[in-house]
């Protein structure tokens, strides 16, 4: 409970110190190493975000963990744009009809959820990939969804790295 609220108080460094203890005391816990790991990334220690990442994917796929493995994806971080708060989510595979991989949740200051930018690789925008590209390469679309509408923000070939994605959410949201 104190590293959530440290997490929430933004004192995501105090959260690590906090999480690490937890981690160590219950080391096959999934949610605290997914508490872990928005410590980390919110304090910026992308090494060791990354390492709770595959802590994560193993435990949603190491048949040890049943209920962590019904999850369809987990929180990496959140992050302070403005006067909003985006909630950085990760899938585990593909999900939905629009096959998200990320999912970028935005929050008003009321902590009311007003839309969301998602990376998808949907089949038929395989289509349009460039001869060029490596075999096993697919396309994924950014694209913005508010209440009454979808925009379609650019096509990516190939899939991005976190960071370089979630830098170019939060230069779309700073752009408003």
């Amino acid at each position: 409970l104190a590293g959530a609220v440290l997490l929430e108080m933004r004192k995501s460094a105090d959260a690590v110190s906090y999480f690490r203890k937890v981690v160590a005391a219950q080391p096959d816990d999934a949610h605290s190493h997914s508490l872990l790991l928005e410590a980390y990334a919110e304090s910026g220690d992308r090494t060791h975000r990354d390492e709770e990442r595959v802590v994560l994917r193993r435990f949603h796929t190491d048949g040890k963990h049943p209920e962590f493995s019904l999850a369809h994806g987990y929180m990496i971080e959140r992050i302070p744009v403005g006067n909003e708060s985006v909630a950085a989510i990760e899938y585990f595979s593909p999900e939905g009809p629009n096959h998200f991989s990320y999912r970028f949740d935005v929050y008003d200051t009321s902590d009311k959820m007003i839309e969301f930018i998602a990376l998808a690789s949907e089949d038929e925008d395989q289509a349009f990939l460039p001869k060029s590209a490596k075999p096993g390469t697919r396309r994924y679309a950014l694209d913005r969804y508010t209440q009454n509408q979808q925009a379609l923000l650019g096509f990516i070939d190939g899939m991005p790295s976190y960071d370089d994605l979630r830098a170019r959410v939060v230069k779309i949201l700073k752009a408003e």
